[in-house]
């Protein structure tokens, strides 16, 4: 009786151990923001659609660069918004395991919620069934400090301020909307800051709200020694101790879209269009140029095998051209008699030549 006692006890024993393992190992966010009005249930097409969103959101982070905004649906009050980031110090270990386990385990720290807005250790994650991209929320979530304390208030604060200052100004302009810096504080200790925002906001959405949380950090914060806020759009924390910074692995190129292949091939075939017309052309100019070189060389040598002829073929003479050389044969001009003839003298002015002529009875 006793061992089946005692064999009860270690079953629940180990059930409660097993059971503190698992809670252990959830990602749990830091006061949450869920909404209590307007609930969706468990089979409305808005719950379809967060739960497909909220099954990519993690996939879709890890490919670009552990950042990503997506929406599900297609208009109205079923589709859903979503937001995942990771934060820059943190490592990717436990960027990865907030990536995965905040989207899976937070419909059960919001059932029903159609608005949730969730900061984690390592990540932030909101959801909405209103669009929130672009617009900063300036809420402060959470913040973190500690207990030990500058004695200089007055240089602590002047010289957060103009580190943050700076960062606040120059993450907004930076691609990952993230910037670190340090600085000195006083003669032996330093100062380290991070700035960050969300990557869908503007420059000014970003630096706007970095900003107003260095003026909570000197309000809330006078002289701690180290300290952090963080918000649903944006991150601030300093420290007299240097902390590490992560960045996001860089995206994979993407391979050409086909409207640019497309436009390669246009492009390509348009020069060839263009080169065979230029060749065609240059090709028909050279034969016409052949052929009226041809005609030519023919024509000279025929005018050439004319002028031969001419000289040396017998000069053809019409009668009349005769009769005017020997003024018209008349007997001045005679030179004698001959055979089947008189024989004439005369003159060819054209020739300039002195000729016999036969007259022919």
């Amino acid at each position: 009786m006793a061992s089946q006692h005692l064999i009860l006890l270690l079953a629940i024993f180990v059930s409660l151990c097993v059971a503190a393992i698992g809670q252990g190992n959830k990602i749990v966010p830091f006061n949450p923001s869920c909404s209590t009005t307007g609930n969706y249930s468990g089979d409305s097409q808005y719950k379809k659609n967060l739960d497909q969103l909220l099954s990519t959101l993690a996939t879709a982070a890890t490919d670009d660069g552990w950042f990503n905004t997506s929406s599900v649906g297609t208009g109205g009050d079923d589709q859903v918004f979503g937001l995942i980031m990771c934060y820059a110090d943190r490592n990717p270990t436990q960027c990865k395991e907030c990536l995965a386990g905040a989207p899976a385990g937070i419909t059960q720290v919001c059932p029903g919620s159609r608005t949730v807005n969730a900061n984690y250790d390592a990540c932030l994650l909101r959801y909405s069934d209103v669009s929130f991209f672009s617009v900063a929320d300036k809420t402060v979530a959470f913040n973190v400090y500690a207990k030990s304390y500058v004695e200089n208030m007055a240089a602590m604060n002047e010289t957060r301020w103009q580190l943050m200052s700076q960062l606040a100004e120059t993450a907004g302009q930076t691609k990952l909307r993230l910037d670190t810096g340090s600085t000195r504080l006083g003669s032996t200790s330093m100062m380290y800051g991070l700035a960050q925002c969300t990557r869908d906001l503007a420059v000014s959405e970003c630096s706007t709200c970095l900003s107003d949380y260095i003026v909570q950090l000197s309000k809330i914060f006078p002289n701690n020694s180290w300290a952090a806020i963080k918000g649903y759009s944006c991150y601030l924390r300093y420290d007299l101790s240097p902390f590490g910074i992560t960045l996001p692995p860089s995206s994979p190129v993407p391979p050409p879209s086909s409207t640019r292949s497309t436009g390669f091939v246009a492009g390509l075939s348009v020069a060839g269009a263009v080169s065979f017309m230029v060749i065609l052309g240059v090709s028909i100019w050279l034969l016409l140029r052949r052929r009226r070189k041809h005609a030519r060389l023919m024509r000279e040598h025929q005018e050439m095998e004319d002028d031969f002829e001419k000289g040396t073929r017998p000069k053809r003479f019409r009668y009349d051209e005769l009769s005017v050389a020997t003024d018209f044969f008349s007997d001045d001009c005679k030179l004698g008699e001959g055979g089947f003839g008189s024989v004439y003298k005369g003159f060819l002015k054209d020739l300039n030549l002195e000729v016999a002529i036969k007259k022919v009875s």
